[in-house]
């Protein structure tokens, strides 16, 4: 997951909460484990619910090169405007 890199080297920064972590089905294992080990509140398997909630104003897109497009959009419908762009 891509995620445990970026918790991992992010986890020290001062003024950022970890709300929320989305990830599949299969994934909530190791969801409830990040989100123990690095103070996450929740975690989520739908994008679309995780959208709806309002409590934070920045998302932070993990995912291989080819399958970022589709949940940016999906974010930027949702008005999300601090969208941090993946460097390659």
């Amino acid at each position: 997951m891509i995620v445990k890199d970026f918790l991992t080297i992010s986890q020290d920064l001062e003024g950022i909460d970890f709300e929320a972590i989305i990830g599949t089905e299969v994934d909530i294992e190791s969801m409830k484990e990040l989100c123990e080990k690095y103070d996450v509140k929740g975690y989520y398997t739908d994008f679309d619910n995780c959208l709806e909630r309002r409590d934070w104003d920045t998302l932070y897109i993990g995912l291989p090169n080819h399958l970022p497009y589709v949940f940016v959009k999906k974010a930027l419908q949702y008005r999300f405007q601090n969208l941090p762009r993946k460097q390659n």
